[in-house]
């Protein structure tokens, strides 16, 4: 799973989606698996520059 996200997240930033909008947009269950993903070092400036706080599980 985690490899199948950080495939899609490339994606989406190759693509220049606004990532904001796609975490608002996407499931409770893959809002996890993007921050487990981002927090394990997969990181992206897009990404870090989330508003402060936008996950709170």
């Amino acid at each position: 799973m985690k490899n199948k996200v950080k495939i899609l997240i490339k994606k989406l930033i190759q693509s220049g989606i606004d990532m904001n909008a796609f975490i608002k947009a996407s499931g409770l269950s893959i809002q996890q698996e993007i921050v487990k993903v981002i927090s394990n070092g997969y990181k992206s400036r897009k990404l870090i520059t989330l508003k402060k706080k936008p996950f709170r599980y």
